[in-house]
């Protein structure tokens, strides 16, 4: 069958046309001049009964097309259809035109030419008729088991006073509905999403309602499972760690999002690999890791590495093993945090980069959010760390303001621990006292919560398992030791339970070391552990310094003005030592070394004058010279083997030792094997406590001769210190080294010039000194006449 085509501009035009009577039938746009193809057919209608009218529209809706049938449309036409099937229908449209049931025909045309589900039921929602569509979409293998059925049959129940208000609408009030999105329930019980628009309409006199469906089951899904993923992101906006997002993920992925096979991959930072960090049971039972995996070759590691996605099509020829619910495998990067692996079926790649983003920047979110808690921790605890040193600075401000005061070693101590413990910083504080022949630590002076601590507890610096505590090393290396956690440090565990019991949990021992000599060691516990960091340590160390050089200063003191005295005359013997005098003196047999007078000079230095006998003055000259604790050297007389020399001397020094543990040298022989020492020590002196140290630091020593006796004293004070008092420093340095010289012998062994460039100032100021410390000692002669 051929037609001749005739075209008309306008609606108007058109109904002109056919008017003529040369018209046998109509196909028309849905948008015309003044009016649309839908006004066009209702007049078509009132004028021309039985003329079929089709309407195409260039851009159709299922509303569109109810409108068109409610008014009397003999068919429809989407614009992506050919032209071959609007001439089909055109020829269907003059058969049924010719038929002698026209109008059935002409909708029964229309119903089942249209690719949309259409369904025409009566005032009761009793069908009447139905197009194929609507049978495929309702899960019918028939239009007979359509007809005659009720539509709310296949209405799910959730929706039916939905359909029934909207029956009424129609049907009773001739009003058309919709769209109206509703679930049908098929034959079979499977649930499909539609949307509805429905029209009002008469066939053969009666009342119809005509429903055009679109099945939009497939759109609601992709919009259950963005709503769904809106609500995990909300979830993961509270989330706090990386894992935790990857789990709720993977939780959600197959039973919500219809992602079977998910899997999250994290670089382990450790490794440097991409490990799985949490994924479905697909995903356990289906995914290849030797495929992902690896390094080399790894097609998860090699989306890692370039960041470009990649969709496996055909992943069961090597990504996938057995049989996956899943046609295609997408794995996507996410960043510097590893990679998302999703097996679903085709055309999900658009949801997978969804997802993916979101993934992707909520891991950045909780990694930037964990490098600002670090940070603010980290300033926190700066924080805590500067307050906790400036009260540790602070107590040893008050530790320095109390040696001024003290008077004795004891008050030192007690000062120390005291000032330690005022403080909330540390629980208990105490001086413990080496002794060398028994290895043994005793407590010397405490303060805190000690609660019987010490006499539980058994210390000591040997070999023995309680000398391998913090308190023996720091003895035995004269360095400072941490217990970070008495809980779990193996070392303490003698001590543990003791500790634990009254709340120690951390301590630090600091030796009290002046000058290589040890006055005992400062024992501190705190009930925080690990808070001996190495800021702390350094401050508490210099504390410990600062208190051994008070008791070294205390010591010396008490040695210098003690009005009672302890004299004692030893004698040394040895085989080896390090002391370089005594190495000098054992190079060669029969030489000789005798203290004659010790002066104490400036920062911290002696000067010494000795003799040596069985030795080129030579020979003393270069070992004096290369010797590093002697800064200066002078004969002050030779002889072919014997010479008299001026020294001064720093640390490392046999006469340095001697002071510093509290003795005043009156004399010392040495040869090159033995020697004969003259001490005195203050009343009260630990006299077995100085020889064992003694014996520890030189070799054996025999006690030849001890003797008690007051020094000659006057009623007001003591010689020395009235000397001290009426003396600088310099003048008592000066006065000293020119009598020790034999300047004011005669013939002078020195001359004032002499003396004056060995201690390093001009003659004129030398004898400046000497005049006015010899004036004050006048004075002290002459005009202190009261002083009996």
């Amino acid at each position: 069958m051929g037609f001749d085509v005739e075209s008309a501009d306008t609606a108007a035009a058109c109904l002109d046309a056919i008017a003529e009577g040369s018209v046998d039938a109509v196909v028309t746009a849905y948008e015309l001049p003044e009016s649309t193809g839908v006004d066009l057919v209702q007049s078509v209608r009132e004028r021309f009964a039985t003329l079929p009218v089709v309407l195409s529209p260039a851009d159709g809706s299922e509303r569109i097309a109810g409108k068109a049938l409610a008014e009397g449309a003999s068919g429809y036409v989407g614009s992506d259809q050919s032209p071959a099937v609007l001439v089909s229908r055109l020829e269907a449209c003059l058969a049924e035109r010719d038929s002698p049931d026209e109008e059935t025909g002409r909708y029964r045309n229309l119903i089942q030419t249209s690719p949309a589900p259409i369904n025409i039921f009566d005032e009761d929602g009793t069908t009447l008729w139905g197009n194929d569509a609507v049978v495929e979409l309702l899960g019918l293998s028939s239009r007979s088991e359509l007809i005659g059925r009720s539509i709310f049959e296949f209405i799910h129940p959730e929706d039916q006073e939905i359909a029934e208000s909207e029956l009424a609408e129609i049907v009773t009030e001739e009003i058309a509905t919709g769209p109206t999105y509703m679930r049908l329930v098929r034959d079979d019980g499977e649930i499909r999403h539609v949307r509805i628009a429905t029209a009002p309409g008469r066939f053969q006199g009666e009342r119809i309602g005509q429903a055009v469906a679109v099945d939009v089951t497939a759109l609601r899904t992709q919009e259950r499972r963005l709503e769904r993923l809106n609500e995990l992101l909300a979830e993961w906006i509270e989330s706090e760690t990386k894992a935790s997002i990857a789990e709720s993920l993977v939780g959600a992925a197959e039973a919500e999002l219809n992602l079977p096979v998910t899997a999250v991959l994290f670089l382990d930072e450790e490794t440097g690999e991409l490990r799985p960090v949490s994924q479905t049971a697909g995903a356990q039972t289906h995914l290849d890791n030797a495929a992902l995996l690896p390094k080399d070759g790894g097609l998860a590691w090699e989306v890692f590495l370039s960041g470009d996605a990649n969709v496996v099509e055909n992943p069961g020829d090597g990504i996938l093993e057995g049989e996956a619910p899943v046609e295609q495998v997408y794995l996507e990067p996410l960043g510097r945090h590893g990679v998302l692996v999703v097996g679903a079926d085709a055309g999900e790649c658009d949801f997978v980069e969804i997802l993916t983003e979101n993934l992707r920047a909520m891991f950045d979110r909780i990694e930037r959010e964990s490098l600002l808690s670090q940070r603010e921790t980290l300033l926190a605890e700066q924080n805590e760390r500067l307050g906790r040193l400036e009260r540790i600075n602070s107590v040893v401000r008050n530790v320095a303001k109390g040696l001024v005061g003290a008077s004795t070693r004891a008050e030192i101590e007690t000062a120390v621990c005291r000032e330690l413990v005022d403080t909330d910083l540390y629980t208990l504080a105490w001086v413990g006292e080496h002794e060398p022949s028994t290895g043994a630590v005793r407590p010397r002076a405490s303060a805190g919560d000690e609660r019987g601590y010490l006499d539980a507890v058994s210390i000591s610096a040997d070999d023995s398992e309680t000398g391998q505590g913090p308190a023996g090393r720091a003895i035995r290396t004269h360095e400072s030791q941490v217990v970070d956690d008495t809980l779990t440090d193996p070392p303490f565990e003698p001590w543990r339970e003791a500790a634990l019991e009254r709340g120690y949990r951390a301590g630090i021992s600091l030796p009290l070391v002046y000058r290589d000599s040890l006055y005992g060691i400062l024992n501190i516990y705190s009930t925080q552990p690990e808070v001996f960091d190495d800021d702390e340590r350094e401050v508490l160390e210099e504390l410990s310094d600062l208190v051994a050089h008070a008791i070294n200063a205390i010591e010396s003191k008490r040695a210098l003005v003690s009005d009672s005295v302890v004299e004692l005359e030893l004698e040394l013997q040895w085989e080896a030592s390090a002391y370089p005098l005594v190495e000098f003196l054992e190079a060669e047999s029969g030489r000789t070394f005798e203290l004659e007078a010790t002066i104490p000079a400036e920062e911290d230095t002696y000067r010494i004058i000795s003799t040596f006998e069985g030795v080129s003055p030579d020979a003393v000259e270069a070992f004096t010279e290369r010797t590093r604790t002697v800064h200066s050297v002078q004969l002050l007389g030779r002889r072919e083997d014997a010479c008299t020399v001026e020294c001064v001397v720093a640390d490392d020094n046999v006469v340095f030792w001697l002071i510093d543990h509290g003795a005043v040298p009156r004399s010392l022989t040495l040869s090159h094997d033995s020697g004969r020492l003259v001490v005195e020590l203050p009343a009260g002196a630990d006299v077995r406590r100085f020889i064992e140290m003694l014996a520890a630091e030189f070799g054996d020593v025999e006690l030849r001769s001890r003797r008690d006796h007051e020094r000659s004293v006057r009623p007001r004070q003591t010689f020395l210190t009235t000397v001290e008092n009426r003396l600088t420093d310099r003048q008592r340095e000066i006065l000293e080294t020119a009598y020790f010289s034999g300047y004011f012998e005669k013939p002078r062994r020195r001359t004032g010039g002499e003396i004056a460039e060995s201690i390093g100032i001009s003659q004129p100021t030398f004898s400046d000194h000497l005049r006015a410390s010899q004036r004050n000692l006048l004075e002290l002669l002459y005009e202190d006449r009261t002083v009996e």
